[in-house]
């Protein structure tokens, strides 16, 4: 994975209903993405970015756009992995009567407009407490966690036998989210010492809990 460092604006593309996706409004972005496949493999051989039009999430990495985005949002997703961004193309660029304005139309366009693609610091010197760290990332797991409980439709203190296994498919999927199975139990115990979350009967059935 060859994680890439964006600043501009573009579009977000999001999973629909109907197993398409939908695009979002122009939003202008600062963080961390990563490459596509076929992106990586150029980048390997020619250590050129040009000609980069389409990102995706890295949700493992503290300075995340789109773990950002749905922070400020407050918004949760068992799909953030599905999402994907384009780089915008033709939003906005300078023309004869704002270069009339010298430095000042300048700054402006370097600010809001100018687009930056760089490859990003490595992960591993990358400072500080994003999605990464502990706290942060355990919030995102519970969040989804119960996210999922709800859209199966299951009363959080009333889960049916079965339940579990059934969220634990679910939440398997966003893999960058939840890694294995374990990381999900972890998850599900905490809930369920915190009150959070109980399954139906659940004095009958502790072997499942």
């Amino acid at each position: 994975m060859i994680d890439v460092f964006f600043r501009g604006r573009g579009y977000w593309y999001a999973p629909d209903k109907d197993g398409g996706t939908t695009a979002l409004t122009t939003y202008r972005a600062s963080g961390v993405f990563c490459l596509f496949e076929d992106d990586e493999i150029r980048y390997r051989h020619t250590k050129s970015l040009d000609g980069v039009i389409y990102l995706r999430p890295n949700l493992t990495h503290p300075d995340c756009e789109l773990t950002k985005l749905m922070r400020r949002e407050r918004v949760v997703s068992d799909l953030m992995d599905k999402y994907y961004f384009q780089i915008g193309l033709g939003i906005w660029t300078p023309t004869a009567q704002f270069a009339e304005h010298g430095s000042e139309a300048e700054r402006f366009w370097i600010e809001y407009y100018r687009p930056t693609l760089v490859i990003a610091e490595p992960y591993n010197a990358v400072k500080g407490t994003g999605i990464n760290s502990n706290n942060d990332r355990r919030s995102l797991q519970i969040k989804l966690l119960l996210s999922v409980i709800d859209k199966l439709k299951y009363e959080r203190l009333n889960i049916p036998v079965g339940g579990k296994q059934k969220a634990l498919v679910e939440c398997l999927k966003s893999t960058s989210v939840f890694t294995s199975e374990s990381v999900f139990n972890r998850v599900w115990s905490e809930l369920s010492v915190d009150g959070r979350i109980s399954i139906a009967e659940k004095e009958n059935f502790l072997s499942i809990q």
